[in-house]
């Protein structure tokens, strides 16, 4: 018989953190959805780059992230294009969807005078991937941990034992 020597105080204050998270959460994705489809500057400034014509997302997401156009054989769009791919069999939203969502999550950050690349989002999201879960999901809670002023890599660690928590 195996005895759990964790502290029960311990124990409250992981599943208290793992609530408020959630309930945070509810929120996080409406004001992501509203931050979307309200004037998103990078995305709006992205479209009139582009006018008409279609682009592909990962070109938008180089694009986005260098500050100017760039070519569809640059390294990055290559890299945005591996990463669209993989992050869309480990989540349940499309690569369209996943770019959207990351440029939203982006100009909150920067709105609260956080900087962070493009890609640096997605390829910790792409390392802290659970197949089946939501990227929006994850997506936010990596917002809301960042907007408590913890680094890049923490909120990533910090996100990576909640989800461990919250699937077991």
């Amino acid at each position: 018989m195996k005895i759990d020597h964790t502290p029960k105080e311990k124990k409250h204050n992981t599943i208290g953190w793992i609530i408020g998270i959630s309930a945070v959460l509810g929120t996080i994705i409406s004001l992501l959805s509203v931050h979307f489809h309200n004037e998103n500057k990078e995305y709006s400034r992205l479209i009139q780059t582009y006018d008409k014509q279609y682009t592909p997302p990962e070109e938008m997401l180089a694009s986005i992230d260098k500050g100017y156009t760039v070519s569809a054989d640059e390294i990055t769009v290559k890299r945005f294009k591996s990463l669209l791919g993989q992050l869309s069999l480990s989540f349940l939203e499309s690569q369209h969807d996943i770019a959207d969502m990351t440029v939203a999550a982006k100009d909150m950050l920067n709105d609260r005078g956080i900087n962070e690349t493009l890609l640096r989002i997605m390829e910790g999201a792409n390392r802290y991937a659970f197949p089946i879960r939501s990227y929006t999901e994850n997506l936010s809670m990596y917002v809301v941990l960042r907007n408590q002023g913890m680094s890049h890599i923490g909120a990533m660690m910090d996100l990576e034992t909640a989800l461990k928590l919250n699937l077991k």
